[in-house]
């Protein structure tokens, strides 16, 4: 499974950007729970499949080998076989299989067809017959899963046969052949596992980068408002259970209209992602989401974070954007970018709105500008 491992890795470099603590775990684990959901939609055709083939065996067996004890030993194993698949086809019918269990089905589909294998070549040490079997059931399982692989998996199970067939001229142990043969049965099933794994991985990337570029401001590089409203109302409902308080910084930039009347818009531009990076930089964990909400205003959300917590806040990101010492000429002094914030906290309960708190963010925000601009202020209303 190290490749899922390695696909984790580059959603977690993907998702760094806009999404964070318990939104980027959510990502990682939607992602295995769909690589389970595939291994479970593929079960019932595979069992379907060898509970088919072993069924078939047992008229085979009586019709080609001759009557002895160990032909009926062989005949009772493979429709035991073909019992136990047949079980397992109607029940995945009927049942759908919760996706933990996915793959543990599977492996064990898979060992009873190694079991009757095994039997087989105890009992009559034909190697080749029973390699034979094992590589055909393997590349047809993989032909099941990925039709566009069908002149791969033949090509590896002829190969395979035909490396067992040459090994057995020489007067080499029949168990060697045997051990040879299920080397390259699994050796096919490895392979082809994780190039479908890597296929879903690699469509879960696309999927992913649809989805960043969809909430992903595209000025800026953070979180955009749809993002924001959406990242809220989880963190709303989670605080609502927790019981825990959450804040918001609303942002504005003091007269930015200036700046993009006196110096172009392309250095309003520059300012935008100068400012997004000082929210950025404001944030104390990857739990808080930094966004731009708007033209020239940004947000900040801040779970677990009581109001005395978000002035500091606030304050860190004032000082940064006084920090960046943007020239704003036809502003009162000190003539440089400034920014006004609004800040509101609230122990979110059942039944209140999410928008309720970014209402009385923007609030506090209009009593900033009405005080002189480049300050903050806390709204007075908490739960």
């Amino acid at each position: 499974m190290g490749i899922v491992k390695q696909g984790e890795s580059r959603l977690r470099r993907l998702m760094g950007r806009m999404s964070t603590g318990p939104v980027l775990s959510e990502q990682v684990e939607a992602v295995r729970r769909r690589l389970d959901e595939h291994v479970s939609m593929y079960l019932l055709p595979i069992s379907g499949f060898l509970f088919l083939f072993f069924s078939l065996l047992v008229p085979a067996h009586l019709a080609v080998l001759p009557p002895s004890p160990e032909r009926d030993v062989i005949v009772a194993c493979a429709l035991l076989s073909a019992v136990l698949l047949g079980a397992l086809t109607l029940t995945l019918r009927r049942v759908r299989v919760p996706s933990q269990w996915a793959h543990l089905l599977a492996f064990g589909a898979i060992m009873i067809p190694l079991a009757n294998s095994l039997l087989h070549m105890g009992l009559t040490g034909d190697a080749i017959h029973t390699t034979n079997i094992m590589l055909v059931i393997l590349a047809t399982g993989a032909i099941v899963l990925r039709l566009k692989w069908l002149v791969l998996t033949q090509a590896m199970a002829v190969g395979g046969w035909a490396v067992v067939a040459l090994l057995a001229v020489d007067n080499g142990g029949d168990w060697f052949h045997f051990g040879f043969g299920v080397f390259l049965s699994l050796l096919v099933a490895g392979v082809v596992y994780r190039m479908h794994v890597a296929s879903l991985v690699g469509l879960e990337h696309l999927n992913l980068e649809l989805d960043d570029l969809a909430h992903l401001d595209g000025l800026t590089g953070i979180a955009n408002r749809r993002a924001f409203d959406q990242r809220l109302a989880r963190e709303w409902d989670r605080h609502v259970e927790e019981k825990t308080p959450l804040a918001v910084v609303a942002c504005d930039l003091d007269l930015f209209k200036l700046l993009n009347d006196t110096r172009g818009h392309g250095a309003g531009d520059v300012a935008l992602r100068q400012v997004a990076g000082v929210l950025r930089a404001s944030a104390r964990s990857e739990d808080d989401l930094p966004a731009r909400v708007g033209g020239e205003e940004f947000a900040l959300l801040l779970p677990r974070t009581t109001g005395e917590q978000a002035m500091l806040v606030a304050e860190r990101i004032r000082d940064g954007v006084a920090r960046l010492n943007i020239p704003n000429p036809d502003t009162p002094p000190p003539s440089t970018l400034t920014v006004s914030l609004g800040v509101a906290d609230a122990v979110p309960r059942l039944g209140d709105r999410p928008s309720s708190l970014m209402s009385a963010a923007d609030q506090a925000l209009y009593q900033a500008k009405a005080q002189g601009r480049n300050r903050s202020v806390r709204s007075g209303a908490k739960s």
